[in-house]
C-alpha cells in the first residue's frame, strides 16, 4: 500500500475523488431513469474528468492532449463512453489495473497500469476516511494510508441531492412511472 501512495505522491499533480451515496442514488433512481444514463460508476467517473479539465485548464496546459484511463471491468463502460462523447469530451479508455497471473503472456501486449490501484486506492481511502470522520474519529488518527494522500493536491467532491436534481434537469432524465 505504501507503494501505491508513493507513487501518488511522486507523480500525480492532483488526486481526483467523486463520489456518491449508493442510498442518494437508488432514491433518485426510484423516481427518475437514472439508471438509463448512468450508473454510480460512470457518474463518479464522469465528474472526475469534468474536475480534472478544469484542473488541468487552471494549473497546467490545457493544449496538451490528455487520456482518460479506467478500469477495465467496471459495470457501466458503455455509459461512461456515451456519456464522455455527450459531454463533449475525449472517450475513455479502460486497461487493466493488475497482472494476469492465470494468462501472463497477455500482460506483453496488454500491460496493466498499476497507476489504476493506485487511484483505487485513493477512492478506497477517501470513502473509508469519510466513513471514520462521521463515526466520530479524530482525523489525526485517520488511518495511515489516508493520511500519506495530504501532501497532495486533493478535489474530493460529493454527489449530493442537490446535485443530483440539478443533473436529473440538465440532462432531462425521464421520471419513472408510478406503479
Amino acid at each position: 500500500m505504501s507503494h501505491l501512495t508513493q507513487i501518488m505522491r511522486g507523480w500525480a499533480a492532483a488526486c481526483i475523488v467523486s463520489s456518491i451515496k449508493k442510498q442518494t442514488f437508488d432514491k433518485y433512481n426510484a423516481a427518475y431513469a437514472v439508471d438509463e444514463r448512468f450508473t454510480m460508476f460512470s457518474l463518479c467517473a464522469r465528474d472526475c474528468v469534468a474536475h480534472t479539465r478544469k484542473f488541468i485548464k487552471e494549473n497546467g496546459n490545457p493544449e496538451l492532449p490528455t487520456a482518460y484511463i479506467f478500469d477495465r471491468g467496471d459495470e457501466g463502460e458503455e455509459l461512461l463512453r456515451k456519456e464522455m462523447v455527450t459531454c463533449g469530451y475525449p472517450a475513455p479508455v479502460f486497461k487493466r489495473s493488475r497482472p494476469d497471473l492465470k494468462h501472463p503472456e497477455i500482460d506483453k501486449e496488454d500491460p496493466f497500469h498499476v497507476q489504476l490501484q493506485a487511484c483505487d486506492l485513493a477512492a478506497w481511502e477517501v470513502r473509508r476516511g469519510e466513513n471514520d470522520y462521521v463515526s466520530g474519529v479524530p482525523t489525526n488518527e485517520l488511518r495511515k494510508s489516508l493520511l500519506a494522500l495530504a501532501p497532495i493536491r486533493r478535489i474530493w467532491v460529493e454527489t449530493r441531492e442537490p446535485d443530483m436534481e440539478g443533473l436529473i434537469q440538465v440532462a432531462k432524465i425521464r421520471k419513472r412511472k408510478r406503479k
